[in-house]
């Protein structure tokens, strides 16, 4: 009877993962469920995901432990650099690394903030040094500290319109530590490109850390914009178009494969998926190559992209 208590008071655990297009929701009962949407589709987005989510949840009886993976919008990458000579004063090097749940931490080089991973390296000469220690005495040095912070006006916009729903969040993780996972069975440099409808967001790990982060002011929003100027289509239209037909490299049973695809009212127009292929990969060449180019003096043993709908 005891354990039957336990087991009643117990939490369903479940994870909601959101970026710009969509939400997922998968709960370790088996619940699951994805909802996918456009950047026309909402005014404000902490309002909209917080709707959705509770669209997700509703109806659900058993009490659950929500674990929020948001997106780059939700958590600022900055970098300090210093240079010095190296003395017997230099202080000692220290690391930081937080994770959810959130705790603001005071640096002594930064102000209060939300931190959830900090670190710092030097590099003298043509070394890299972990610690001040190692660096020979009288050499000039360069101290490059990175931090990862939460951008705590977002983060408390969703949290907000989550409470007026009245759900509980038990924990938030930013998505680099999920793709982390992912790069992490490489030793060497890796890179984590995560490609949305109006930016992509490229990430370098060594070791397991973040080195680097950056964006670029391009996504899949370029694409659906081709494919509708090509086509003559709605930028609905061709959105979904991308989605389902997409492909990079068209597969040989298909390429005579030609697509209706509805206009106004019975009026539909042909389109061919090796021409719909064309038009992907054209864009798609010219961005990848814009951020291979930045990741060129970096080493990178392996690259694995997110968050593109082509096949």
């Amino acid at each position: 009877l005891n354990r039957l208590k336990k087991l009643k008071g117990m939490s369903t655990e479940a994870f909601v993962v959101v970026n710009e297009n969509e939400v997922v929701f998968a709960a370790n009962n088996g619940g699951f469920r994805k909802v996918q949407f456009g950047i026309d589709d909402y005014n404000d987005f902490d309002e909209y995901i917080a709707a959705v989510i509770y669209d997700c949840i509703k109806g659900r009886d058993e009490k659950m432990s929500l674990k929020l993976v948001l997106p780059s919008a939700y958590y600022n990458y900055g970098e300090q650099v210093v240079t010095g000579t190296k003395s017997k004063k230099d202080t000692k090097y220290s690391i930081h690394n937080f994770s959810a749940p959130i705790s603001s931490v005071r640096d002594k080089d930064m102000e209060s903030t939300f931190y959830f991973e900090s670190s710092t390296e030097y590099e003298s000469g043509s070394k890299s040094y972990d610690v001040p220690d190692d660096i020979p005495l009288l050499q000039k040095y360069l101290k490059r500290k990175t931090f990862l912070s939460w951008n705590s006006s977002r983060l408390t916009s969703l949290l907000s319109y989550l409470s007026s729903y009245e759900i509980d969040v038990a924990s938030v993780v930013p998505d680099i530590y999920v793709y982390n996972a992912v790069s992490s069975k490489y030793d060497g440099n890796n890179a984590v490109v995560t490609m949305s409808e109006r930016h992509t967001d490229v990430c370098v790990y060594s070791g397991g850390h973040v080195k680097r982060m950056f964006s670029f002011p391009f996504g899949l929003a370029d694409m659906i914009r081709r494919i509708s100027n090509a086509f003559s289509l709605s930028y609905h239209n061709s959105r979904m178009l991308m989605k389902m037909y997409g492909f990079v490299s068209v597969p040989q049973q298909y390429v005579n494969y030609e697509i209706k695809v509805p206009v106004f009212e019975d009026v539909t127009r042909n389109v061919k998926l090796t021409d719909l292929s064309y038009e992907v990969q054209d864009v798609l060449k010219k961005q990848l190559l814009l951020i291979y180019d930045s990741l060129k003096d970096w080493d990178i043993e392996s690259v694995v992209i997110n968050g593109l709908p082509v096949v």
